[in-house]
């Protein structure tokens, strides 16, 4: 069983030690308060030594009750306990000591007094939750100015791809789940040809986000010195291996269009390739490859010749359009990439479009969605 709830997790994750305790001592005094309070309506009032351990007591239960909520459920005991304690206390004070009813007089003062101790625990419980509010607030400007900045460098990084190569015309789009993604899609023309690929790493956010610019930096560098797509894919696993960052890994799919007119491609873990072919508008999965990058520092990788002719359109996916579900359970998957497919014209872009539009409509968006379309054209 969780003792801890998600909430109390990023709660707990998102704030630091002094935001902390401002906010438990927010907690401490506001509850404080209901224990001066309940002293007015007493026929008999308890002695004053005793209303302050209650009114104290009041404040710690809450704070162990907000400790619970955030930290670990089973505190709630520790709560209750106190709550009988307290009970006990009340009690035993009100035999042992023997209290009376109050004169007029004596009762007036001590009423001012029981307001006076409320008023004061009330306004210190408001200050302590203004400043609470006031240094999250801080820290969320600070944050939300340094995610904006990050999807900058992002939207940089990833841009829209569109154009037209010797062999072919491409169109390709990445659609963050959040502001900073870990998708990648990347088109580079080299002495031997074009490569258009697409990667996914694991996870998203900013993690995701600062790897995927290493993945890109380092296929670019690896091609322009004209890596074939196994040895990108071999140097790939090992830069991604090597970052020492247990389940942390990425899938990859590349295309290759040679000057000379052959078409290779590869995959590592990656969702397979759809082609389809221009004549008999048959849809084909290419999904020769090897495993997902990082897993392990050696691995070896596979590519394929692919005999197309012009008019043929390769698609290129990330799991982020497959994973995206109905309220009734169902997986938009391969089966709704290939509807979206398999309508409309062979436009690359009005066909990127079309699937990403196609997922949206299906259900909501749970992690970042790539697409990458590229139709040969005429020699």
């Amino acid at each position: 069983m969780q003792w801890q709830s998600k909430r109390g997790k990023r709660l707990w994750a998102a704030t630091s030690l002094r935001s902390r305790v401002l906010m438990f001592l927010a907690i401490f005094f506001t509850a404080s308060a209901l224990g001066a309070l309940l002293d007015v309506p007493r026929p008999i009032h308890l002695p004053v030594p005793y209303l302050a351990v209650n009114v104290a007591l009041f404040g710690i239960m809450a704070v162990v009750f907000g400790l619970a909520t955030v930290l670990d459920l089973r505190l709630m005991v520790v709560g209750v306990a106190l709550n009988v304690i307290d009970g006990m206390v009340g009690k035993w004070a009100t035999q042992a000591v023997g209290a009376t009813p109050l004169s007029a007089a004596a009762e007036h003062r001590r009423l001012l007094g029981d307001t006076i101790a409320s008023f004061a625990c009330v306004v210190l419980g408001y200050f302590f939750f203004v400043r609470f509010i006031h240094t999250m607030a801080r820290r969320h400007s600070v944050l939300n100015a340094e995610v904006t900045l990050a999807k900058r460098i992002h939207e940089a990084l990833v841009p829209v791809v569109s154009g037209r190569c010797e062999r072919a015309d491409y169109y390709g789009r990445s659609h963050a789940s959040g502001a900073i993604g870990g998708d990648l899609v990347d088109v580079i023309d080299g002495r031997a040809g074009t490569t258009l690929y697409v990667a996914d790493v694991s996870g998203h956010g900013v993690a995701a986000g600062v790897m995927m610019a290493m993945l890109k930096s380092t296929a670019r560098t690896a091609l322009a010195e004209g890596a074939s797509l196994t040895a990108l894919l071999a140097h790939l696993n090992r830069s991604v291996y090597e970052l020492g960052r247990p389940g942390t890994f990425a899938t990859c799919a590349l295309l290759h269009l040679n000057r000379e007119g052959g078409i290779h491609y590869a995959l590592a873990g990656h969702l397979p390739i759809l082609w389809r072919r221009a004549g008999s508008r048959e849809v084909s999965e290419l999904g020769v490859g090897g495993p997902p990058l990082g897993l392990a520092e050696s691995e070896r990788y596979e590519s394929a010749f692919v005999d197309a002719e012009a008019g043929d359109v390769f698609l290129i996916i990330t799991d982020g359009l497959t994973e995206v579900f109905r309220r009734d359970g169902r997986e938009f998957g391969m089966d709704g990439v290939r509807a979206a497919f398999d309508g409309g014209t062979d436009s690359p872009e009005e066909l990127t479009e079309r699937v990403l539009a196609g997922a949206a409509r299906y259900g909501r968006q749970l992690d970042d969605q790539t697409v990458l379309a590229v139709r040969l054209a005429a020699d």
